[in-house]
């Protein structure tokens, strides 16, 4: 009996093996060369995603803890202050830096203030659109 060769090239699985775990090993980059209807998909839903999104969370937070704090009338008060320092903390965590949470906690000070005087958070959420650093790299993926 004749056995069936084997259509798998061990050293073509071996180059494949090697190349995933170099990719693991080196930082990802937005340098994706994809074409341009997936590159605009991309950076508007991480656009919308860092954006809009991210302040609409915020907001959410504030309201619902204001709300628990009954403290919905005040503007600087236990709901809005433990939802920015937590938020800013959360920061510490994923961008593992405390320059960066600083820079959250008072960014999102100054834009919840602005939601809580005038209760409206389409400011605040074009203001963090445009302040985002995340936001520009997905824009920077229109341009690969």
């Amino acid at each position: 009996m004749v056995e069936p060769k084997s259509t798998v090239n061990p050293s073509r699985t071996q180059d494949r093996w090697r190349e995933f775990t170099r990719n693991l090993k080196e930082p990802a980059s937005f340098d994706a060369h994809l074409r341009i209807l997936w590159n605009l998909w991309y950076a508007l839903i991480g656009g919308l995603t860092n954006g809009p999104l991210e302040m609409f969370f915020f907001v959410w937070l504030v309201v619902k803890t204001d709300h628990i704090f009954k403290s919905e009338k005040a503007v600087l008060l236990w709901g809005f202050l433990g939802t920015t320092v937590l938020f800013g903390l959360v920061h510490v965590i994923t961008a593992q830096s405390v320059v960066n949470a600083l820079y959250m906690v008072v960014i999102f000070s100054l834009l919840g203030v602005i939601y809580k005087y005038t209760k409206n958070a389409v400011g605040p959420m074009i203001g963090w659109t445009l302040i985002n650093g995340m936001v520009w790299a997905f824009v920077e993926l229109l341009w690969s």
